[in-house]
């Protein structure tokens, strides 16, 4: 049996033990806290950086926003337009069969190209993003069930006789028509109504 004295005595040499083993002089620092206290530097200077990169990027949308509203929406430049797409239709069908899944016994109704353009938003700055030619396409696909099929209606934008882009005509309303004889109908029932 061990006497209390003696577990007094091995609890009092495990506190010495500790204490001298993490003991340190207040005088002198460490080299491990010079290399803390050189990572809190660093890592402070880092942190300054990103701050001020990202006040400066903050504030670069800020004043595009401003200029964007001050300004509005940009003209597009009157030599941009690229060349006119003598042979649209045959383009546009052959892109819209491969890429856009449409049959190639589905009937086109094209509209005349005409110039047109699109604008970034105004808090993007208001610029001209894209300007080319527009072209207003119907497309009646075949249906083994529907004899009167509804035309599905489309704008396709193009630029030196190549498609940019095929857009369903609801959804093209952000494109400007720089003449509106030609602006397509949105409601599929013909390519070429007049908005005068």
């Amino acid at each position: 049996m061990k006497s209390p004295l003696a577990s007094h005595l091995i609890v009092y040499l495990l506190v010495v033990c500790a204490l001298g083993c993490t003991s340190t002089t207040y005088s002198e620092p460490s080299l491990r806290t010079d290399d803390w206290t050189h990572e809190v530097k660093v890592q402070a200077v880092r942190a300054a950086e990103v701050t001020a990169a990202g006040a400066s990027a903050a504030g670069s949308a800020v004043g595009t926003a401003y200029t964007g509203v001050r300004d509005g929406f940009a003209l597009p430049d009157e030599h941009g337009y690229g060349a006119f797409p003598t042979d649209y239709a045959s383009t546009v069908r052959k892109h819209m069969i491969r890429f856009d899944g449409v049959s190639e016994k589905a009937s086109f109704r094209f509209g005349k190209p005409e110039r047109g353009y699109l604008n970034k938003g105004i808090l993007a700055g208001g610029k001209v993003e894209w300007q080319g030619y527009l072209v207003p396409v119907d497309v009646v696909k075949e249906s083994l069930f529907d004899s009167q099929t509804k035309p599905e209606s489309y704008v396709v934008r193009m630029f030196d006789g190549e498609v940019v882009e095929v857009m369903e005509a609801e959804y093209a309303t952000t494109l400007r028509w720089t003449d509106r004889a030609n602006r397509p109908d949105h409601s599929g029932s013909g390519v070429a109504a007049n908005a005068d």
